[in-house]
């Protein structure tokens, strides 16, 4: 078990290894170079470059896990290549199987492939199917999806290269949407999201924004992070939506702040919002204003303490959002709106009122 950086999983399991490019959505593959880096530090695991290998001892690597997390499958391969035996996916879904307080995310292009093996294996509830969607060019891979006998089926949008303006969300329980990272990353338009986010709420079908392109902060009205709601479901992921909340409130009441300074300090805030270190800030805006580097760092200092005083989200509905998730029945899922009408009173250099609304709502699955 490999703990992940990947938003919407906890750890990475890699029964197999290695695999091809198919479509434009693997021309920039992070998992080829990552293997190229790892068999250069002499990692026995990777001594075979990027051709597929399976890893026997990898099958028994689950059944020593003792808490409940969400795992990626081969975020390092595609468990659906070709030159994967059908015995030995049997053998991995075995081990899913046989796992149950883990909740697998298996992901592929191949969605050909898996629809012809589908009926072969065994598809217990913990067992989350997904396939990747990069553009229009490769949208048939939905409809292999949705032959399979996947209790939770979910599509990947990312890396997101155009739009999808035809995506039909019929029989899908679950969307991640993100733009490509990494060198040569080809940019993703913030209203193709915004499309795949219409679309899933009004199908009630959760929906996960990932990134857009790891530099560019994802825009507030973007910022939603929701998961199926199954009876393998587990706390953590009722904490990851909690601290989606207070990561937007905190971005939204910021921004509050902002529209209340003077244009020199909200620069500031605004290049502190987006994650510039303050040291470099610092020098880089006292060469713009002809100003000694520790004048700048002062106004830093001071738009940090108004920074450092917002409470990202009450005690109060922390509690609320808690026992709300507590009480959801099999058969209803929770929806987090986005933080709204936030306003922020600011005097004298003091935060005197934060003022915010959230909505939650139960609504039922299909």
């Amino acid at each position: 078990m490999s703990k992940s950086n990947i938003e919407w999983t906890e750890v990475t399991w890699n029964p197999t290894t290695g695999c091809d490019k198919i479509t434009a959505g693997c021309k920039f593959c992070y998992a080829e170079v990552l293997t190229k880096r790892l068999k250069a530090m002499g990692q026995p695991k990777y001594q075979n470059g990027f051709n597929i290998t399976l890893h026997e001892a990898e099958l028994k690597r689950p059944y020593g896990w003792r808490k409940p997390c969400m795992v990626f499958v081969n975020s390092m391969s595609d468990l659906f290549h070709k030159e994967v035996p059908l015995e030995f996916i049997q053998r991995v879904f075995e081990t899913m199987n046989e796992t149950p307080l883990i909740t697998y995310q298996v992901l592929t292009k191949r969605a050909e492939r898996l629809a012809e093996l589908s009926q072969f294996l065994n598809w217990t509830d913990n067992i989350w199917m997904g396939v990747s969607v990069e553009d229009e060019k490769v949208m048939d891979r939905i409809g292999y999806l949705k032959l399979t006998q996947a209790k939770i089926k979910f599509l990947s949008l990312e890396p997101l290269i155009g739009p999808l303006p035809n995506l039909n969300l019929d029989g899908i329980e679950w969307v991640i949407c993100g733009g490509e990272s990494g060198p040569g990353r080809r940019p993703i338009d913030p209203q193709w999201a915004r499309e795949i986010r219409d679309s899933c709420f009004t199908s009630n079908v959760p929906f996960f924004m990932k990134q857009m392109d790891k530099k560019i902060p994802i825009p507030d009205d973007l910022m939603i992070r929701e998961f199926p709601q199954t009876n393998n479901s587990n706390n953590q992921l009722n904490n990851q939506k909690i601290t989606t909340m207070k990561t937007t409130t905190e971005i939204q009441t910021k921004q509050a702040i902002l529209a209340k300074l003077s244009p020199f300090k909200k620069e500031i805030g605004q290049a502190l919002i987006n994650g510039e270190n303050p040291e470099s800030l610092a020098i880089r805006l006292a060469e713009k204003r002809v100003m000694p580097v520790p004048t700048a760092q002062a106004y830093i200092t001071m738009v940090r303490k108004l920074f450092d005083k917002v409470e990202t989200l009450p005690a109060k509905m922390e509690t609320i959002v808690t026992q709300k998730n507590n009480v959801v029945a099999k058969n209803v899922r929770t929806k987090i709106s986005d933080v709204k009408d936030v306003a922020v009173d600011v005097e004298e250099g003091e935060i005197t009122t934060i003022k915010f609304e959230i909505t939650i709502n139960l609504k039922k699955s299909k």
